[in-house]
């Protein structure tokens, strides 16, 4: 089978985690299909590129429906891909609307995110999305009631942990060691300020403990109030918004003995046997991840949407403290986390999944009003673009 992937990559350094996914999914596919990527940007994608299957990108100014059109025939014409799975809503309306002349299937994955608000969302017969959250939301919604809605987690693979020797980074092995991954922006300066006053309470607990904060900086005025907690708190913090190393933060998984992670970034810890906080809204402390709760905090892709029940709040730190002090506990939690990713997460389980979703797929082309309504939207001169909004919304993911 043919299959054709396409994401929305306006820079030639974008990483975001929509793409990482693309990449993972991509690379385990084409094991059993031919598969090919091609982004839509300003400039070719350097991490598409790292793949061996990209074969180029489009570029685009919605004004210019002419050439785009005549960019994406040429494509489709001469790979005649079975399939088109398409990772932006966006241009998924754009080869909806435009691309009638083959009979490839259609289908479009919203890669996690908060569910939508029904009227700024395209209509899509076919969907895979990657979270429970938006998976009961798009079945619970009578607009989508005649589409074919697919769950589908399992878009990480096993991150490669450089060798002790190769580490460049160190860690203190007399100090339990934190770390979280992501950006430094408002969306997540509440789980950085919560962890931050974890290790300060451990540390006050007579605790030995380090954290390791790694992320790009979106913004500065987050990026200072969490420079000036960990000086107000006196914590041990290493801060790394080095471009190289952000752009391969996984890599660094080692400098954790316990991860704080959020959708992907969790499940890629989970995948070297860490383990995971996540974070909750109405929680003082992350909480720590286990077998018991987990259905809790996945149906939240582990957001920073999710809510903690009293019973986790209660035990929460004292489990952390466990974690700390007690090895065997810290080797269960390990070994959970590792069965939790290799059920859920794992692209190892993905090409049964998708031969099976390849072939309930359907390749109609239902008309949508709607549909029709908002391309006319994004063709509006005095409206700013909202491919170019979403282009900044993704690559912060």
């Amino acid at each position: 089978m043919k299959i054709l992937c396409i994401a929305i990559a306006n820079k030639a350094k974008s990483t975001g985690g929509h793409l990482h996914s693309l990449l993972n999914i991509s690379r385990e596919l084409a094991k059993d299909h031919n598969v090919k990527i091609i982004s839509f940007g300003n400039e070719s994608s350097e991490l598409l590129d790292s793949s061996g299957l990209y074969i180029g990108y489009c570029s685009y100014k919605l004004l210019n429906i002419f050439r785009i059109r005549k960019q994406i025939k040429k494509i489709v014409g001469e790979f005649k891909p079975d399939v088109l799975n398409i990772y932006n809503e966006e241009i998924y309306l754009l080869f909806r609307l435009l691309i009638l002349f083959t009979d490839a299937k259609l289908i479009l994955t919203k890669c996690g995110g908060k569910n939508p608000i029904k009227s700024q969302w395209v209509f899509a017969d076919n969907l895979i999305v990657f979270s429970k959250e938006n998976y009961n939301w798009f079945i619970s919604n009578k607009k989508y009631k005649k589409s074919n809605i697919f769950l589908l987690p399992n878009r990480v693979g096993v991150v490669e942990i450089p060798s002790e020797m190769n580490q460049k980074n160190k860690k203190d092995k007399n100090s339990f060691n934190f770390l979280r991954i992501g950006r430094i922006s408002r969306s997540y300066i509440n789980s950085y300020m919560k962890l931050i006053d974890l290790v300060a309470q451990l540390k006050k607990d007579n605790f030995l403990v380090r954290l390791f904060i790694i992320g790009t900086i979106n913004d500065i005025q987050y990026y200072k109030q969490i420079k000036h907690k960990i000086t107000l708190t006196g914590i041990d913090c290493t801060l790394i918004t080095d471009e190289n190393k952000v752009k391969i933060a996984s890599k660094y998984l080692y400098l954790g003995d316990c991860v704080l992670g959020t959708g992907r970034s969790a499940m890629e810890a989970m995948s070297v046997s860490k383990p995971v906080l996540v974070p909750a809204l109405n929680s003082p402390f992350p909480i720590l991840l286990t077998k018991d709760n987990f259905e809790l905090y996945f149906n939240m892709n582990f957001s920073e949407r999710s809510f903690a029940t009293v019973e986790d709040i209660r035990q929460n730190y004292d489990k952390i403290v466990s974690l700390i002090k007690d090895k065997n506990y810290r080797k269960k939690v390990e070994e959970d986390s590792l069965i939790i990713f290799n059920e859920n997460f794992s692209v190892l389980e993905l090409n049964k999944k998708y031969q099976s979703i390849f072939e309930k797929a359907t390749n109609k082309r239902k008309f949508s009003l709607y549909n029709f309504i908002y391309l006319i939207y994004c063709l509006n001169p005095f409206k700013k673009s909202i491919i170019n909004r979403k282009v900044n919304r993704e690559e912060k993911n």
